[in-house]
């Protein structure tokens, strides 16, 4: 079996990740104002409905703030995760694939999980080496088990 080659990958927040949760945000809002338009007046429901949106907009705002950043890197055998804290081995595990954004699941050893959002950058050559690293220890997850053997 040919394995992937190795790939470093800078993980950081998104624009796109922001985007969406701004996107949610929003539409909480539309139904509360919809709500409200409806009751024709102001109500506690309404009331609270205004202040869970705020709660659940500074949520989403500190949730994007507090995403993991760091270096995911494939050494072409198995993961490795540093958040600056030095370079762990981990298990990586696709969990949702959009092309040109990949959201996986990392678990190192004495680390709790990270979720990341893998996202191709404008000036990337090595996203579909990423990908495919990816795709391929998600598929044969005993690969970072598996040892190398070279011919001569």
């Amino acid at each position: 079996m040919h394995r992937p080659p190795s790939v470093s990958h800078c993980v950081k927040r998104t624009a796109t990740q922001g985007w969406t949760l701004v996107f949610f945000w929003v539409v909480g809002a539309l139904v509360a104002a919809t709500f409200l338009v409806d009751q024709g007046q102001w109500s506690w429901r309404g009331a609270l409905l205004i202040a869970a949106n705020l709660v659940v907009g500074l949520l989403e705002f500190w949730a994007w703030r507090h995403v993991p950043v760091g270096v995911l890197r494939w050494d072409a055998k198995s993961w490795h995760w540093n958040d600056g804290r030095g370079m762990t081995p981990c298990h990586l595990r696709l969990q949702l694939d959009f092309q040109h954004m990949l959201l996986v699941s990392v678990r190192c050893t004495g680390r709790p999980a990270a979720w990341l959002w893998l996202e191709k950058g404008a000036d990337d050559p090595n996203w579909i080496a990423l990908r495919r690293a990816v795709v391929s220890s998600d598929k044969h997850p005993d690969i970072d088990t598996v040892p190398v053997t070279t011919t001569i």
